[in-house]
């Protein structure tokens, strides 16, 4: 660090007191509860605390100069219980407020880019702290031994977690790391006993040995225990990312962000189903969330089954003239048709009847299902055609023949004969 010497009385600045390339253009100034040094690029840097404690706000300006830095201030003070970082600070120096045990809440400014190593290493009480979108490193054991830290969300503006960050925090149950992020160290989350769900991006490039997971003091060695059913643990992840691969190196349970799950659905008669599935990259399907057994299109897709119809039902008969109406139904769906029975027309039976000496003859067609019925082929009445035959008459037959030939003549021509004249005829002949 480019330091220059202090004009007045001479005397040594905290550790992480200034920024790398700045340097000290005044004697420190002593303001209230705050002493400080104007520093080159006519910035300030606190260099001293002597207030006395609880909620502290650290200024932004003196004599109108931004305050952007501060060193070990706040190292081991037990009465601080929350603090309030202004905009205008850009790095919280390593040690700035290690082994503060009271301190409960911490406020970071947007101007902070850097979190030193040991900065809040080992305040056992703090609960609450959020991360400005403009962070980009997190030094090492910068958390350790913050036992209350419940949630940690770091955005994707930073680039490495150090070694040991965020090691022996009992109570972390939440871990969310955002995309950006490319570097966690060793051990970073170690002995974090309750964390249960870490959400890891795809920008990892790396991620440090026993990064994660519950580690337990024996014989003076550190071993590895695999989570048991209390203490559960779960990665939140990307397919082919590092956090993958640590995690099934690590035999972690793991769940893939970007593999996406397709709910069984049966077919139906007339649309096809599915069987449960993955999807990646909307064209590779998966068994499984792990994206490990691979399938094809049609093992995914279960065929419509098609209609189960029922028997024809008929609603109403078709006749010679008129259609009829028939129905079944899809004991599935219930789905119904009706379709028109064609009418039937008429079936005729010919019968062909001669004509005789008074009656003409036809050919009559009669339907074999209904009265319908009509007549062609009319022949003509034949007539008589009478042959005069004469019967002489005999002894005992002659009167009786007579009385044949008189009542068939009667018959014919009734009382008149061929002449025009009227005959009686007597029984005795």
């Amino acid at each position: 660090m480019a330091l220059a010497m202090i004009c007045g009385s001479a005397a040594a600045l905290p550790e992480g007191a200034f920024d790398e390339f700045a340097s000290v253009s005044a004697s420190a100034v002593t303001d209230g509860d705050w002493e400080y040094v104007v520093l080159d690029d006519d910035t300030i840097s606190l260099t001293k605390y002597n207030g006395g404690g609880g909620t502290v706000t650290i200024p932004s300006t003196f004599e109108g100069k931004d305050v952007v830095s501060f060193g070990t201030i706040f190292k081991g003070n037990n009465n601080i219980a929350k603090v309030i970082i202004p905009d205008t600070v850009t790095n919280i120096a390593d040690n700035a407020f290690n082994s503060c045990p009271n301190l409960s809440s911490v406020t970071i400014g947007s101007g902070v880019t850097n979190i030193g190593d040991y900065a809040f290493y080992n305040c056992e009480h703090l609960q609450g702290i959020a991360f400005p979108n403009g962070l980009t490193n997190i030094g090492k054991y910068a958390f350790n031994n913050d036992q209350q830290l419940r949630t940690v969300h770091i955005p994707g503006t930073v680039k490495s977690i150090g070694d040991y960050a965020f090691n022996d925090m009992y109570w972390l149950n939440e871990l969310i790391i955002e995309e950006g992020v490319e570097v966690i160290g060793i051990r970073a989350f170690t002995r974090c006993v309750f964390l249960k769900s870490i959400t890891l991006p795809k920008s990892l490039t790396s991620i440090g040995k026993e990064s994660f997971g519950y580690r337990s003091y024996t014989h003076g060695t550190y071993i590895m225990y695999e989570r048991d059913s209390n203490h559960p643990i779960s990665f939140n992840c990307y397919k082919d990312s590092v956090a993958q691969v640590y995690a099934m190196n690590n035999n972690n349970s793991y769940f893939l962000l970007d593999v996406t799950k397709v709910d069984a659905k049966d077919p139906t008669c007339l649309e096809s189903g599915n069987i449960e599935y993955w999807v990646y990259n909307e064209d590779e399907y998966y068994s499984n969330n792990h994206a490990t057994g691979l399938l094809t299109e049609k093992q995914i897709i279960i065929p419509a089954t098609g209609h189960t119809w029922s028997d024809w039902e008929t609603i109403t008969k078709a006749t010679c003239t008129t259609d009829g109406l028939k129905m079944r139904y899809c004991t599935a769906c219930g789905k119904t048709e009706k379709p028109k029975i064609k009418k039937l027309g008429h079936d005729y039976i010919a019968t062909v009847v001669e004509p005789t000496c008074t009656k003409q003859g036809y050919t009559e067609y009669k339907c074999s299902r209904c009265s319908d019925s009509y007549k062609d082929s009319i022949k003509p009445a034949l007539g008589h055609d009478y042959v005069d035959t004469v019967v002489p008459p005999t002894c005992t037959k002659g009167r009786l023949y007579a009385a044949q030939v008189f009542k068939m003549r009667k018959r014919i021509y009734g009382q008149q004969n061929t002449f025009g004249r009227s005959y009686t005829w007597r029984s005795s002949f």
